[in-house]
């Protein structure tokens, strides 16, 4: 209570300084001065809460824990919780840079758009990760009277969908997609340009793509003005299955065409 008191305490005093300050030059620098101290306000709330959380953790990075609620560690670990360090920023590049410095280790051009992340220093973000609104990577549990956490790690390219929550130990691989509401489970691995989704979250299985290899029958799309010859129209690749056809055309399925009779010509025009 005395270090979430004090932190509060001083961030309330250093806006009121600021605030101070932009007031006294807003006689010379107008509007200025006001922009000026709002952008300094939010450098310095990310700093005094960078600081804070270092100094509940002993300025140390977390370690994975398997300990009963009535350990001292625990009492300590639930102090970031009271804390609970935030990141502004949501949806710039200064979000990563913020999180660097509040400990996460993080990789190129991440983008974050407001995800929740309480225990900074367990948790490794590839390259390319996708974090969005309502997003949370949580590295502990309660269960049954025991505190548990772990590292989580996030492969580069992974995206996180709104509201998607992933727990301690997980590990997922390049490319994995988890979709929005979906709860990744505790200890999940997940492989590589995967998708899942669901509360626990399961792997969708994706669906059969076009090869080279599928029996195809060519279906040109027919034009509405008839100006494009019947062998420059596009055409529909559509499967068939091989045990319903054995023989399939090469060449594109002519389109018959109704010639436009002559007018007569008594009508037919001289000039």
């Amino acid at each position: 209570m005395i270090t979430f008191l004090l932190l509060r305490w001083v961030q309330f005093a250093a806006l009121l300084a600021l605030m101070t300050v932009a007031a006294h030059f807003y006689s010379r620098w107008g509007h200025a001065s006001v922009a000026v101290s709002f952008v300094a306000v939010l450098v310095l709330n990310l700093l005094l809460a960078a600081f804070g959380e270092r100094v509940v953790m002993g300025f140390r990075r977390l370690r994975p824990r398997f300990v009963s609620i009535y350990e001292p560690y625990f009492w300590r670990h639930e102090r970031l919780w009271k804390v609970l360090a935030t990141v502004p920023f949501n949806g710039t590049p200064f979000k990563a840079l913020g999180w660097r410095l509040m400990g996460v280790r993080v990789g190129k051009r991440l983008f974050d758009d407001g995800a929740g992340i309480p225990e900074k220093t367990l948790v490794t973000l590839g390259d390319d990760v996708v974090l969005n609104a309502g997003s949370v990577i949580q590295c502990h549990s309660l269960e049954d009277g025991t505190f548990k956490s772990d590292y989580t790690v996030l492969g580069s390219g992974t995206v996180l969908g709104v509201a998607a929550f992933v727990h301690y130990g997980v590990t997922t691989g390049p490319g994995t997609v988890i979709g929005a509401d979906a709860f990744l489970m505790k200890g999940e691995e997940t492989a590589p340009f995967t998708e899942w989704a669901g509360n626990p979250a399961t792997e969708i299985q994706a669906a059969a793509q076009i090869g080279d290899d599928t029996p195809t029958i060519r279906i040109p799309v027919a034009d509405l003005q008839a100006r494009i010859p019947v062998t420059d129209l596009p055409t529909i690749r559509i499967p068939i299955p091989t045990t319903t056809l054995s023989i399939l055309p090469t060449s594109p399925i002519p389109i018959l065409r109704t010639p436009i009779p002559a007018p007569p010509a008594d009508r037919v025009s001289r000039n």
